[in-house]
């Protein structure tokens, strides 16, 4: 017979995830396997025991700082208006239990000590390259079928996606906002190296679940052009060890 479980089984961040939440996220974030498996972000992992060490990875988006209040991770799955995703009360309790743990761990060893790549990626950004691309125009000004310009719909950040011609503004937002900086740039599948979040454009523009109702686009024009110029400008500059520090 298998000993029964006692406090110290779950007094970890990584045990409370692995007993308490993985479970409910992956039924409500990933029903089905057909959403955050893939879908960026892709913090539901193919293997129970790689779980916690996949959603860590999107710490900074779905989770800033370990704080329950304005994480995303919780918001989207109260009231069903993400995708119809809903956490019971028990579940909001057993995720806001292991983030508090999490908190707690940090503080331990004097706060997270570890940048996330995404975090040293906002601190190899230049605002001048930016600018001298225009690369927010282009995306500002970027077409979707019957649905006019990017910027009509997302000037504010309307889901996780920011467009304006105010280049700055969107500069500022995208380095500064762990769920703005997906408007253009996430991890691979490693969650070690930043890619231009081409998949998640292309799935817009090509109508894909569950966009099929935004208009399509063609991705690669030039917008592409100056994104992909502005990204290769921003590794040379991480390559050459020349990066600021992290701005979230």
């Amino acid at each position: 017979m298998e000993p029964d479980p006692t406090p110290s089984d779950l007094s970890t961040a990584r045990a409370l995830f692995e007993a308490n939440v993985s479970p409910v996220i992956g039924a409500t974030c990933n029903p089905g396997g057909a959403c955050h498996s893939s879908q960026d972000p892709a913090f539901i992992a193919a293997q129970p025991v790689d779980a916690y060490d996949t959603i860590s990875i999107h710490r900074d988006r779905l989770y800033p700082g370990y704080e329950s209040a304005g994480a995303k991770l919780i918001a989207n799955g109260t009231g069903g208006g993400h995708y119809g995703a809903t956490f019971s009360a028990n579940d909001l309790s057993a995720i806001q239990a292991w983030l508090a743990q999490e908190a707690i761990e940090a503080a331990n060893v004097g706060g997270d000590q570890t940048a996330s790549a995404l975090a040293v990626w906002s601190g190899c950004m230049e605002l001048t390259d930016w600018d001298n691309l225009n690369v927010a125009q282009e995306w500002s000004n970027k077409q979707a079928d019957n649905q006019g310009n990017c910027e009509a719909c997302h000037n504010l950040g309307a889901d996780g996606f920011m467009a304006s011609d105010q280049s700055q503004r969107v500069f500022d937002n995208i380095t500064q906002s762990p769920a703005l900086m997906p408007s253009y740039f996430t991890l691979d599948a490693t969650g070690q190296n930043v890619v231009i979040n081409r998949a998640r454009l292309e799935s817009v523009g090509n109508q894909l679940p569950p966009h099929e109702n935004h208009g399509a686009f063609q991705l690669d024009d030039n917008a592409m052009t100056a994104l992909q110029s502005f990204y290769d400008l921003t590794m040379q500059r991480k390559l050459a060890g020349q990066c600021g520090p992290p701005r979230f």
